[in-house]
């Protein structure tokens, strides 16, 4: 029996909405509490913390804003959308587990920068605010081959047939990402595996697919990956 060979004829990469991505801040260093969600428990928390000698404003914990208009937009105090009437300015709290953790922070350099509590906590609302919005992202890759096969039947018993099969396999698959940004770095990153088993002379077609999520962003999503594919293949 001649050994079977295989051709690859597609490399599906699909990117949908991911329902099931965690809250960044629920099972992070950070904590927060909503006074839309628990006015009495936010109070008594934020009216615990300024009594407690252990605790610093502004380096572990955080008053927050927050502004409701068809949908939420949450920032530290004093900043993000200010407005008279859809800006509730003590709305939450955001604030270190273990208010010791914030000493970590002291000696952070960003390019260059000193990097502080306030830069981190600023940071995980920034992308609480996207999580809110929906901007959480799975996908997978999946590779379509053709195998050729030649030998005696399995099934009648001819000999010195031909024929084909086709298989659609799982190369990757990886969900929990908040921002497509960092959803399509990853699936960069996957291809460049991808493409290093795929010969210089195999046919194949490259397709894009998704829910109504990922079709909104299709022509961006088809771009960059198509591009960093011909890179990976050296194509470009």
């Amino acid at each position: 029996m001649i050994a079977p060979t295989k051709q690859k004829l597609r490399i599906v990469v699909r990117v949908e909405h991911d329902q099931d991505t965690e809250s960044p801040v629920e099972n992070d260093c950070f904590k927060m509490l909503s006074a839309f969600q628990g006015g009495e428990k936010f109070l008594n928390t934020f009216g615990e913390f300024m009594k407690d000698a252990n605790r610093v404003p502004g380096e572990d914990f955080w008053a927050l804003s927050c502004y409701r208009h068809s949908g939420e937009s949450w920032s530290l105090l004093g900043e993000g959308h200010q407005c008279q009437w859809d800006t509730t300015r003590e709305a939450g709290v955001l604030y270190l587990e273990n208010p010791e953790e914030r000493d970590q922070w002291k000696n952070v350099k960003v390019d260059g920068e000193q990097f502080t509590s306030t830069d981190a906590a600023r940071s995980v609302i920034e992308t609480y605010n996207r999580w809110l919005s929906g901007d959480c992202w799975w996908y997978r890759i999946e590779v379509e081959e053709e195998t050729n096969i030649e030998g005696c039947c399995s099934k009648c018993g001819t000999p010195d047939v031909n024929w084909y099969e086709r298989s659609l396999e799982e190369a990757d698959s990886c969900g929990g990402f908040i921002g497509l940004e960092h959803c399509l770095d990853e699936i960069e990153s996957s291809l460049k595996h991808v493409a290093d088993s795929v010969t210089a002379k195999s046919r194949y077609e490259f397709e894009i697919c998704g829910d109504e999520a990922g079709q909104a962003y299709l022509g961006d999503i088809s771009e960059r990956i198509k591009k960093s594919w011909r890179t990976s293949r050296g194509e470009v």
